[in-house]
């Protein structure tokens, strides 16, 4: 039997864990999804594919150029073990996929965490309205973590080339406007600042859509322009 390290994460169905807990086993994206959880937020529903799964098609692979772009290759070609196949159609049919789309997720260990963000370096698939579109996708989400970009993020930061990826399955919203809110802002330490886009966000963090700007008081939440 797989351990429970290796099996589709479901919120609520397994052990409780901490952030780091969360962090190394299925990715710094869902721990903070967790975190948002635990407090009450509406998160949209969401399962994990941990970074276990994975480990297989990486291990004894060298960080050379060489071994790196093999990693990404491996990964490219990944599919989802029968046992978590079918944990996670059962899973996706609860929120009525296909009919309703999902979204596929970045969820590297060291990923959305206080010292790292990688901003849009590893890729999202959204809208994913299919079977074999969402198989292709978690292989691709999965592979991103040796993307380019991400690779030369990694070297810029001092990071370990061998990162961990796991990936998140999310219900998608149908949002009428998605953004960011940036709680630091160096400029003006005293206020909040959102950008915010018509639909979903993606247009946003791939910085191909132009945001509203709101800037908001960190003291009572007014908008200050």
């Amino acid at each position: 039997m797989a351990s429970e390290n290796s099996q589709l994460f479901v919120p609520g169905r397994q052990s409780a864990l901490s952030f780091a807990q969360a962090a190394a086993r299925l990715g710094g994206k869902a721990a903070g999804l967790l975190r948002l959880r635990a407090l009450g937020l509406p998160v949209p529903e969401f399962v994990v594919l941990p970074a276990a799964l994975f480990e297989p098609l990486l291990a004894g692979l060298p960080t050379t150029t060489a071994g790196l772009a093999e990693r990404c290759a491996r990964l490219s070609s990944y599919e989802v073990p029968p046992a978590t196949r079918a944990a996670l159609c059962q899973a996706l049919l609860a929120w009525d996929f296909p009919a309703q789309p999902v979204a596929v997720r970045s969820s590297v260990a060291d990923e959305d965490g206080e010292a790292n963000a990688f901003p849009g370096m590893m890729d999202s698939v959204l809208s994913v309205s299919d079977w074999p579109a969402l198989w292709g996708a978690v292989a691709r989400v999965a592979a991103s973590a040796y993307s380019e970009r991400a690779l030369v993020y990694r070297r810029h930061r001092g990071l370990p080339l061998a990162a961990r990826p796991a990936v998140v399955v999310q219900r998608q919203v149908a949002a009428r406007a998605a953004g960011v809110l940036f709680t630091t802002f160096p400029e003006y330490p005293q206020e909040l600042a959102s950008h915010a886009v018509a639909g979903l966000g993606e247009g946003l963090v791939n910085g191909q859509l132009v945001p509203e700007e709101f800037c908001l008081s960190k003291a009572n939440g007014q908008l200050v322009s």
